[in-house]
């Protein structure tokens, strides 16, 4: 199955360039299943450089695991993803990870340093199943 790694710098445009780098590898997802993924796969992005500390030449590392059974989106930022382990309302924003709550299979966090928030999406078709 696919896996695709791509690093992005540490800015507030990575949230759309990795949305794109989704472009055209999720279809097997169904609209749903895609509408899902990318939306919580820019929630964390965000959250890693909205609160991962991050200096200006810092990257994010995104992993997209394609499987049978779904996709699997790892994001991997070089400190802490303590920000993440918080899921308080009462926090500027602090709303992506319930979000992320809501729209993921299943989800975690490997607080780092490096810091890694990692979800999945399933499906019942995998890839290159969709249209068959």
């Amino acid at each position: 199955m696919p896996l695709y790694e791509f690093r992005f710098p540490a800015t507030v445009k990575t949230p759309r360039l990795a949305r794109r780098a989704l472009d055209g590898q999720l279809a097997y997802l169904g609209p749903e299943g895609e509408s899902r993924t990318r939306l919580a796969m820019s929630e964390i992005v965000t959250n890693a450089i909205r609160h991962g500390h991050l200096d200006p030449d810092d990257e994010v590392h995104v992993t997209i695991d394609l499987t049978d059974a779904g996709a699997r989106v790892a994001v991997r930022q070089p400190t802490r993803a303590e920000a993440a382990i918080r899921l308080d309302r009462s926090d500027e924003g602090g709303f992506g990870l319930h979000l992320l709550d809501e729209v993921a299979d299943a989800w975690g966090v490997e607080p780092g340093p490096p810091g890694v928030v990692w979800f999945e999406i399933s499906t019942d078709a995998g890839p290159g199943e969709a249209d068959g």
